[in-house]
């Protein structure tokens, strides 16, 4: 995106960052879908008027794909069969529209346009397998996460993910996780990533819980060499601070406080008498602690 002049010049004011779609970011992003149905005109076609064969797509047949995504995609549906965009008074589902953008990206295929048929005014269409309209597409949802300040992005996978001051941290992980010689932890690890990503809040506490099991499963990574969890849990120790006496201590420390974090919340217990974790801004302070001890830890395997 080109910068306009008080973005080159310094003179307009930060982005605030966000993970609330109002119901204006609402009617843009659906205004941006919108231009994108057609694209799914091979799944739900409308064909020309003069085509009694049934073999000319000319369109989507909206009738059809908002039938399927009433089932789909329920909670994106206020009122009878129609997608009705919300005003800041009415109560919406903000991640159903996530989904809807999903859906689009998932599903659409490049156009081709045949033939124009000069009395209905329309194109004939044919589609391809392409990224092309993919690419655009994400181009322009892209887009407006970034100047609403929305902390999500569309990725190459064609699947929505949360946008987070821990990427650079999970991206380290993902890149060094094969260092780990156990392949369990390797897998706990990947779930609680693609948990934490996740624009969903309730997958926010599921990913620390993960994050937690990670680490409590590397203490145990030497179990397999005879030694016992105690043991283990000291040797990883000892191989992150390299035997320097200050350092270690520093990290056996952090091991325990950790431990007892995990504990004493409601993070890998629920009994009634755990701590509970009343602002989803936690999960991301305890998540990115947990997780860089990993990513260190990671490094001296």
């Amino acid at each position: 995106m080109i910068e306009l002049f008080s973005e080159r010049n310094g003179l307009r004011s930060g982005i605030n960052p966000t993970d609330v779609i109002t119901a204006e970011i609402f009617r843009m992003l659906f205004d941006c879908c919108e231009s994108y149905l057609d694209n799914l005109g091979y799944k739900y076609p409308d064909y020309c008027p003069d085509d009694s064969n049934c073999n000319i797509i000319c369109g989507v047949d909206v009738n059809k794909l908002y039938l399927f995504l009433k089932f789909r995609i329920p909670n994106l549906f206020c009122n009878g069969s129609n997608i009705l965009i919300p005003r800041e008074s009415d109560e919406y589902d903000q991640y159903a529209l996530l989904d809807f953008i999903e859906y689009i990206a998932q599903n659409m295929k490049t156009k081709v346009f045949d033939s124009f048929h000069s009395y209905w005014g329309h194109h004939h269409l044919s589609f391809n397998d392409s990224s092309k309209d993919f690419d655009k597409f994400r181009e322009e949802i892209n887009e407006i996460f970034f100047i609403t300040g929305l902390q999500y992005r569309l990725t190459e996978q064609r699947q929505i993910e949360r946008k987070t001051e821990a990427d650079s941290l999970i991206d380290e992980v993902k890149e060094t996780k094969d260092k780990l010689p156990e392949k369990g932890v390797r897998e706990i690890l990947l779930e609680a990533i693609e948990l934490y990503k996740s624009p969903r809040p309730a997958n926010h506490r599921l990913a620390t819980e993960k994050a937690w099991d990670a680490l409590e499963r590397l203490k145990t990574i030497y179990m397999n060499n005879g030694l016992d969890k105690k043991q283990s849990a000291e040797k990883v120790i000892d191989k992150v601070s390299k035997g320097e006496t200050h350092f270690a201590s520093l990290f056996n420390i952090e091991f325990k406080e950790l431990t007892n974090i995990g504990n004493q919340f409601r993070i890998r217990h629920h009994e009634i008498d755990k701590i509970d974790i009343t602002d989803d801004r936690y999960y991301d302070y305890f998540f990115n602690r947990c997780m860089s001890l990993i990513s260190l830890a990671i490094k001296f395997f």
